[in-house]
């Protein structure tokens, strides 16, 4: 009614008085009502009320919503980094949250720069040639790291798919353990190599045990290992390898976590650790 709107319109007239210079701005842009022959302008409050609504193009407007839009993305943007923080903690502090499958072996200590760049150089020494690798004269890559004179024993090459590795007695360490071997298999270079590399039907895992049971793996990753495995045992057996270090590069590091699988769940030998080098997906 009409004293409503006189109402309205003077406390308009009163706001309009107090803070002038940025108002009277607003009101050029408000839209204007008449009644009785008196034109209306909205109050002050009216227009943040609406603001908090809607995000409405006029300057008062305007501030009000960019700063609500600025709150709601700076908390999802805090709710996201409270979420991925929370995950870290809980994979890292929470006793078991990370494990699965089989435990991992006793005394494992995690993952070490020093020693995974050691056992990159026996993944390379595979790639060497038969008598270099018996007589650990391979250059640069020898020269990194040794091995015990008189043990190694060359792997292969396959009938079929001309795969290849070695394996070896590893000198003590600083707790003087002995009996330390490695058993390392090299990557593709050939066409033999390759033609396991193309064979990526599954097959069933044919070692079947409590840890891998109805398993299914690579087709030519399994026929690889099949060609090293009677060797490499033979090899361990020979050698008297009470503990196993496993590594290789592509293919070989494919053979590698089929040798560690076997190894540890059939034959229950305590294998670490295993470095595998761009490794494909096995199974």
């Amino acid at each position: 009614n009409f004293e409503s709107s006189r109402a309205r319109v003077n406390r308009g007239a009163v706001l309009n008085a107090l803070a002038r210079p940025w108002y009277q701005q607003l009101v050029h842009r408000l839209p204007r009502v008449t009644m009785a022959g008196v034109e209306i302008v909205p109050a002050i409050d009216d227009v943040a009320e609406r603001g908090s609504r809607c995000c409405c193009c006029r300057p008062l407007c305007l501030r009000y919503c960019e700063w609500n839009m600025m709150k709601k993305v700076l908390g999802v943007f805090l709710a996201l980094f409270a979420l991925l923080v929370g995950y870290l903690l809980y994979i890292n502090f929470i006793p078991g949250s990370s494990d699965h499958g089989p435990p991992s072996p006793e005394g494992f200590a995690g993952y070490y720069q020093a020693e995974a760049l050691e056992y990159l150089q026996y993944a390379r020494a595979a790639f060497c040639t038969e008598d270099h690798i018996k007589k650990w004269d391979c250059g640069s890559i020898c020269d990194a790291v040794s091995l015990t004179p008189g043990t190694i024993r060359f792997l292969g090459p396959g009938e079929v798919y001309k795969v290849q590795g070695f394996v070896a007695v590893l000198p003590n360490n600083s707790s003087n353990e002995s009996g330390r071997c490695i058993v390392s298999f090299r990557g593709s270079v050939d066409t033999g190599n390759w033609a396991a590399d193309s064979k990526t039907w599954k097959m069933d895992w044919p070692h079947q045990g409590s840890w891998c049971s109805l398993c299914q793996v690579h087709h030519g990753f399994v026929g690889a290992y099949e060609e090293l495995k009677g060797s490499m045992l033979s090899a361990l057996q020979e050698l008297n390898c009470s503990k196993v270090a496993v590594t290789g590069h592509s293919l070989g590091a494919a053979m590698a976590t089929l040798a560690t699988l076997e190894l540890r769940s059939v034959r229950g030998m305590k294998v670490e650790p295993v470095y595998l080098f761009g490794s494909p997906r096995v199974g």
